[in-house]
């Protein structure tokens, strides 16, 4: 009789595209108001579709998600930074800097997943999500409700990131 492994499925994989979603829904919270549902019902139809994909891939060779310590780490070195910006940056006035900050400390908190994985598309993904973050950043802010790029960008650019991350899973 042929023992086979048992198939296991792409979370980390799954967690990279909801999260994209999460990064696209954020995008569509910049557009103006009149195109807010629609940019975030196609938010929600990628996202849906991408995890769909990624459910009906199981792969018998697949590992475990990450090495625990490592990813403990990281995760609590990137939720203490997030806090950190979200208290600061309104303290000094810059709270319009907010979501290129968590595009750039979300790209960080990658680099602790590849050493943890030791998968070196987190590295490329790290790189990514920060140089989106950072040219969002120098663009300019605009009042609630009307388009404002630094958020669509820095929001779109984070959310196509992961999802292509996601989508060239083989």
């Amino acid at each position: 009789m042929e023992l086979t492994a048992k198939a296991s499925r792409p979370v980390a994989e799954m967690i990279g595209a909801g999260f994209g979603g999460l990064w696209a829904v954020m995008g569509a919270a910049g557009l103006p108001r009149s195109w807010t549902p629609w940019a975030a019902a196609a938010a929600l139809a990628i996202t849906l579709f991408l995890i769909g994909r990624l459910w009906f891939s199981a792969s018998p060779n697949s590992t475990g998600l990450f090495r625990r310590g490592a990813y403990r780490i990281t995760v609590i070195l990137e939720v203490a930074a997030l806090a950190a910006s979200g208290y600061l940056l309104p303290r000094y006035g810059l709270q319009a800097y907010f979501v290129p900050a968590i595009g750039i400390i979300v790209g960080l908190h990658f680099i602790g997943l590849w050493r943890a994985s030791a998968k070196p598309i987190f590295l490329w993904i790290a790189a990514a999500l920060c140089a989106i973050s950072a040219a969002a950043s120098v663009l300019p802010a605009a009042p609630e409700g009307f388009l404002n790029p630094r958020v669509v960008f820095a929001s779109y650019g984070n959310a196509m990131v992961l999802w292509i991350s996601t989508a060239r899973r083989k």
